[in-house]
């Protein structure tokens, strides 16, 4: 019986709508039927197989990182997404965008994809001003700035460019978008903050320790 919109399912809807892409086109291009990709993002499969994950990540054209956070959603049991655990954000995180992410993980726990995508928005936006990303009129533009200065990972700036709530977004809180969020859009939203934090906090000061001879490599 469906489940109605699994998150799995609608991150799937998410994925193939933002690549401008039809139930055929998809099937097509990852040899799947088009009733599998219809049941899936209905919620009627939930524990798609790897291989179907597989052919549904290279249909996609998901980046490492986005494709990385496709695998976990279809592999976390249903009832998982609604136990919240964030973990600490990186040690070198500002204070600020740390409390940003925490409150957009309790917007999520709570049900409230649309205040939990308006946090991990503004944390984004203090990660763009934080690395002196400023120029750009989206927070899109801003990512693509801190790409090209090669400030960010390359995937997670063609993540940027997949995500409707980034591609719309500007830096004024009530243009953004978020009136019209989802909740699969909500926890791609953190998903992609999370990556992003990692790699602009936790990555380089992790390097240069192991660089520097502080931290021994495991």
């Amino acid at each position: 019986m469906a489940d109605g919109d699994g998150a799995f399912g609608g991150l799937l809807r998410s994925h193939r709508l933002q690549a401008n892409l039809t139930h055929e086109a998809l099937a097509a291009r990852s040899g799947l039927s088009v009733d599998t990709i219809s049941m899936l993002e209905r919620g009627v499969h939930q524990t798609p197989r790897r291989s179907t994950l597989v052919a549904l990540a290279q249909g996609l054209r998901l980046p490492a990182a986005a494709r990385d956070a496709f695998f976990a959603a279809a592999e976390r049991p249903a009832a998982a997404h609604t136990r919240v655990d964030p973990g600490p954000a990186p040690p070198l995180c500002p204070r600020a965008i740390a409390e940003d992410r925490s409150e957009a993980y309790a917007a999520l726990a709570a049900g409230l994809p649309r205040a939990a995508a308006a946090m991990a928005l503004r944390a984004i936006q203090g990660v763009c001003v934080d690395r002196g990303a400023t120029a750009g009129a989206s927070l899109r533009d801003r990512i693509e700035e801190l790409g090209t200065a090669q400030a960010l990972h390359p995937a997670l700036v063609e993540w940027a460019h997949q995500m409707r709530l980034l591609t719309g977004a500007t830096t004024e809180a009530e243009s953004n978008g978020v009136d019209r969020v989802t909740a699969q859009d909500a926890l791609v939203a953190v998903a992609f903050l999370d990556e992003l934090l990692r790699f602009t906090y936790e990555v380089p000061d992790r390097l240069g320790r192991l660089m520097s001879g502080a931290t021994a490599p495991p």
